[in-house]
C-alpha cells in the first residue's frame, strides 16, 4: 500500500491482515464499525520520532523567544487553540460532557500570567490546514476532538517551492510575530532562532516537561505521537494466530531493537510493551475500551 489511508479499508475489504500507520480517523473507524459491528484491535508498536519529519514526530508548542511564558498546560492549550463547544468525541461517540463555554477561551497573554507590555496583547494563533492529519491530532489531543478552533486561527499548508525545498511559511511568519503561538511537528528541526519551545504539563500540578529525545521516548512529554497496527477480530474477539504471533514479535525485545536500529521511530517503553501484550491476550480487547 502506498499510503496510510489504505490501511483500515484494506482490513475492511479483506485485502490485508494488518493496517499500519497513524491513529485511525473518525471516518476510518466508522467504516470498520459499519461493516463489522465492532472495533478493530489497536496495538501500539512504536513511539513516533523525535525530529524525523514524515515519521510521526512529536508536537512542540512554539512562541517568540522574548515571550515571558515558558510553560503551559494542556487545558491552557485548549483555551488558546480552541473555542466554546457543545461537546466532543471519543472515537465515533459524541460526549456532551466535553462542552465548555467562552469563559474557557484564552485570547490575551495576560490570561497566561504575562505582565507589562504583554498583558493586553492578543495571542495570535498559527496552525496547519484543518484537513491535515496534524490538525486532527491536535484537535483530538487538546480540544476533545472538537472542530471548534480559535476564531482567529491563521491556517497554513505544507508545500514545495519551485527550487524543490519544503516551504516553511508558518515558522517564517511566526518568527516575525512577537505575540504568536503555533503547534509544530518535529519542532527542533530547523527552528528559527527567534522562536522557542515551551514546556508542557498534563495538569496544573505539573510536572512541566520540555521537548527532548528522552521525554518523547519515555512519554513524559504530553504531545508525543505513536504508530499503530490495526487487526481484524472475529465475533468472539479472537485473532488469527499468525497475525497474533507477528504482533508479539513486533513488541518483543527483538522487534523493538529493530525499531531502534532503523532510527526513525522510537521504541516503546517496557510499560507500553506490557500493555500491548495484555491487549493481545485479552479475549474482549477492543479500541473502545
Amino acid at each position: 500500500m502506498k499510503t496510510t489511508i489504505a490501511a483500515v479499508p484494506a482490513l475492511v475489504f479483506g485485502v490485508g491482515d494488518i493496517g499500519v500507520g497513524r491513529k485511525i480517523t473518525f471516518a476510518e473507524l466508522l467504516l470498520y464499525q459499519r461493516y463489522n459491528d465492532r472495533d478493530p484491535l489497536e496495538i501500539t508498536v512504536a513511539t513516533g520520532s523525535y525530529d524525523v519529519t514524515g515519521w510521526q514526530p512529536g508536537y512542540g508548542i512554539v512562541v517568540n523567544r522574548d515571550n515571558p511564558v515558558t510553560q503551559l498546560t494542556l487545558q491552557q492549550l485548549d483555551g488558546i487553540f480552541g473555542s466554546q463547544r457543545l461537546g466532543g468525541w471519543e472515537g465515533t461517540s459524541w460526549h456532551p460532557e466535553y462542552a465548555r463555554g467562552p469563559e474557557g477561551n484564552i485570547r490575551t497573554w495576560g490570561q497566561l500570567g504575562a505582565k507589562g507590555e504583554w498583558a493586553d496583547k492578543p495571542i495570535n494563533v498559527y496552525g496547519l490546514n484543518l484537513r491535515y492529519h496534524q490538525a486532527t491530532e491536535i484537535s483530538d489531543r487538546l480540544l476533545k476532538a472538537s472542530d471548534k478552533w480559535n476564531e482567529q486561527l491563521r491556517i497554513y499548508a505544507n508545500f514545495v517551492t519551485p527550487d524543490g525545498k519544503l516551504g516553511r511559511s508558518l515558522t517564517d511568519d511566526l518568527a516575525k510575530d512577537r505575540f504568536g503561538i503555533a503547534y509544530i511537528a518535529a519542532p527542533t528541526r530547523n527552528l528559527p532562532p527567534e522562536l522557542k519551545i515551551v514546556a508542557l504539563a498534563r495538569t496544573p500540578a505539573g510536572p512541566y516537561v520540555p521537548y527532548t529525545m528522552e521525554t518523547v521516548h519515555d512519554r513524559s512529554y504530553p504531545l508525543f505521537d505513536e504508530i499503530y497496527m490495526y487487526v481484524d477480530q472475529a465475533r468472539d474477539r479472537s485473532i488469527d494466530p499468525k497475525v497474533k504471533e507477528f504482533l508479539r514479535f513486533i513488541v518483543s525485545r527483538e522487534g523493538q531493537e529493530a525499531v531502534q536500529r532503523d532510527g526513525k521511530y522510537l521504541p516503546l517503553t517496557a510499560a507500553m510493551v506490557r500493555e500491548q501484550l495484555r491487549k493481545l491476550d485479552a479475549p474482549l480487547a477492543s479500541t473502545s475500551e
